[in-house]
């Protein structure tokens, strides 16, 4: 039997893709970056950064940074604040990783991942 080409999909079966030279790591990803780059230029929006990195553990004499890489950053006019989202399935909102991920950067941040779902991609 003659092997069968392995696709371009993540860990979790997600299909990898590229838009505008930024590659994303799910369909739902680059719809929802669809989105925030039409609220963007209707002046919703500013300074829309896709795959922000941030540190929940600094380096130090136990071990290397722990980073943190939200899919968008940007501010929010209406809110007066900037915004950190990450687009999630079901599957992936519920892995021990990101729960951790997400818990430590509500403690250094003092603020909340805005997780989206298929469900609320227009929002």
């Amino acid at each position: 039997m003659p092997r069968r080409k392995k696709q371009n999909t993540g860990k979790c079966h997600n299909k990898k893709t590229v838009l505008d030279g930024i590659q994303f790591d799910s369909l739902l990803e680059r719809d929802r970056y669809v989105v925030l780059k039409k609220r963007r230029d209707a002046g919703d929006i500013l300074d829309l950064q896709v795959h922000y990195p941030l540190t929940l553990i600094p380096k130090s004499k136990w071990g290397r940074e722990i980073k943190y890489i939200a899919d968008f950053r940007y501010y929010d006019i209406r809110l007066a604040r900037y915004v950190t989202e990450d687009t999630k399935s079901d599957y992936t909102s519920k892995l021990p990783v990101y729960r951790l991920k997400k818990r430590l950067y509500a403690e250094r941040y003092n603020d909340q991942i805005v997780e989206i779902f298929k469900e609320d991609i227009n929002k």
